[in-house]
């Protein structure tokens, strides 16, 4: 793999956020799509990084260690979360590559209790907030409503429009598909967590204090006029 490569992969843990500000564009894409690599291609890329830094021992223990959770999965295609919004509530549709269905709802029932029959391929998690599955091909679907599961895509990796082959975590946010309120929202959030990170932050002089105020207070206003 080359020094190109991993720059545009950045080995384990990648987050790309894509603001998308066309409303056309926008209206044709989820709200939020989140795509992971498959596990080969991150372990492959963990393995470059471990042997460039010359620690490729750790990348070995880490596959023995992950290798015992990974048996259930396709180590060779992505996942992925696709969020819609619904009035002004998210409605959630993930995806995970999975060779033996029966013995994730093994793990599952060890984990979290016994899954209830819903009839239609479909089981729930009673646990804490429902959760449902359904096995399609060789992916296992999750969704916050039953639903959500009626009409799957055959190929949900299109979905996540290359993301996964150039992130190992990569996250598109299609602004213009959220409603105005959350936006506003999620505004509010951010600005408290500056406001408390700066005050919790013990500074030399009173002008890097107001620095700091400064660049803050530019990123709030940038947010504001991506959203």
């Amino acid at each position: 793999m080359s020094n190109l490569c991993l720059l545009r992969r950045i080995s384990m843990a990648t987050v790309a956020l894509l603001l998308l500000a066309m409303p056309l564009r926008a209206q044709q894409q989820p709200a939020v799509i989140i795509a992971m690599s498959s596990v080969d291609e991150t372990m492959g890329d963990i393995q470059y990084a471990a042997k460039a830094a010359g620690v490729s021992q750790a990348a070995g223990l880490l596959q023995l260690v992950a290798a015992q959770y990974l048996q259930l999965l396709d180590t060779s295609a992505p996942a992925g979360i696709i969020v819609d919004i619904d009035g002004q509530m998210p409605t959630m549709l993930g995806f995970l590559p999975v060779k033996d269905f029966d013995g994730l709802k093994q793990t599952i029932t060890a984990q979290l209790g016994p899954l209830e029959d819903q009839g239609n391929g479909i089981w729930m998690v009673a646990a804490g907030q429902p959760v449902f599955l359904k096995q399609s091909g060789k992916y296992v679907f999750l969704a916050d409503n039953a639903d959500r599961l009626g009409d799957l895509p055959a190929d949900p990796a299109a979905l996540l429009g290359g993301l996964d082959k150039r992130y190992n975590l990569g996250v598109r946010v299609n602004i213009q598909r959220i409603p105005l309120p959350l936006r506003q929202m999620m505004l509010d959030q951010m600005r408290e967590g500056y406001d408390q990170a700066l005050s919790s932050q013990i500074t030399d002089s009173e002008a890097q204090a107001q620095l700091q105020k400064n660049l803050s207070d530019a990123g709030i206003k940038n947010m504001e006029m991506l959203v």
